[in-house]
């Protein structure tokens, strides 16, 4: 699963941090229990 949001000034690791809150929430709704998480900042 993949998605995009538009997030307007603010720094690459700030970024990462809400797509992986927004994914956890996915999961959470989807009630998955087993998740690979990857990321590309550093």
């Amino acid at each position: 699963m993949a998605f995009v949001k538009y997030t307007p000034l603010t720094d690459p690791i700030r970024a990462e941090l809400q797509a992986l809150r927004r994914g956890l929430a996915i999961a959470i709704n989807h009630n998955l229990s087993s998740l690979e998480i990857n990321s590309d900042s550093s």
